[in-house]
């Protein structure tokens, strides 16, 4: 898939911005635009994450940004890396929750705990994909390892909400 060259401008015009939230429906090329911000940002130099949500859709942008030094994961990935990092046995955490509580409360909690006392990494560009199904507080951990006047790009579609995933424009600060 291609950008077309409105696409192409509006990611122009945004290039600067510390905070985009770009919304659309099914099919409107939000996961193309999220993969040529993250190109774009790790082309010049800029160390990016790009994050989403579902494993198959990680393992596709991992492929497709394969030549550039953006890094992809799941939300869940990247929760379980850090406390792989800092030495937070995971599995003794899954052990003591019921699965819904674990990955929905838990283990973000404990991503927040690891941002709030020394992130191990922190980054330039944060790149949400499937924002929809984010729980504003997760959005709050990552944002926990966005380095000071990194940008935040955070890309959904409130019709493809399948996880109960949380309103996010007020913590983005940009209006509902």
């Amino acid at each position: 898939l291609k950008l077309t060259k409105t696409q192409m401008r509006y990611l122009d015009f945004l290039a600067a911005a510390p905070v985009a939230l770009i919304e659309g429906g099914a099919g409107t090329g939000k996961t193309t635009l999220a993969a040529e911000r993250a190109r774009r940002a790790a082309a010049s130099g800029r160390s990016v994450v790009l994050v989403c949500f579902n494993s198959p859709l990680a393992v596709h942008l991992s492929a497709e940004l394969a030549d550039t030094a953006a890094s992809v994961t799941t939300f869940h990935g990247f929760c379980g890396r850090m406390c792989a990092v800092v030495g937070v046995d995971v599995d003794s955490v899954r052990a003591v929750c019921d699965e819904r509580t674990f990955w929905a409360e838990r283990l973000p909690s404990l991503l927040a705990d690891i941002g709030l006392d020394d992130p191990p990494e922190t980054y330039d560009d944060l790149i949400i994909d499937e924002a929809q199904d984010f729980r504003s507080e997760w959005v709050d951990a990552l944002r926990l390892f966005l380095r000071p006047g990194g940008s935040l790009f955070v890309f959904r579609d409130d019709f493809q909400n399948l996880y109960d995933g949380s309103e996010l424009a007020g913590i983005l600060g940009v209006p509902p």
